[in-house]
């Protein structure tokens, strides 16, 4: 892939904005590789034009760092930490838009009801 893109220098993009841009102009001729958590991102913003392709090519995690003793640290926090990413996910399904940022498009609901991309 290398090879192949190093002698292409259009293929390079300086930012993310410029990659998602230039795949929702390509019509199709053109594939943009980012980090997950920005692709499902982009991916459900309008226009609703671009989709993930296969499998991550790898696995992060993410924790909450707190101070020690840290009122956070209560068996609440994490409560009201799945309540708070249910209502998130709640907001994506009706498309309804939680950061103001040009919209959400709304993602397709399971039998069991969940989004996807919810466990």
């Amino acid at each position: 892939m290398w090879t192949f893109m190093s002698g292409q220098p259009d293929v390079f993009v300086k930012t993310t904005e410029a990659g998602v841009t230039k795949v929702r102009n390509s019509k199709g001729k053109y594939a943009f590789l980012l980090e997950s958590t920005m692709n499902e991102y982009h991916n459900q913003r309008k226009p609703c034009n671009t989709m993930k392709i296969g499998n991550d090519l790898d696995s992060k995690g993410y924790g909450i760092a707190t101070p020690l003793n840290s009122n956070l640290r209560s068996a609440n926090f994490g409560q009201n930490l799945k309540v708070y990413i249910l209502k998130c996910r709640c907001r994506q399904t009706t498309g309804a838009d939680s950061i103001g940022h040009g919209g959400t498009c709304p993602l397709p609901t399971f039998t069991n009801g969940w989004a996807r991309g919810a466990p």
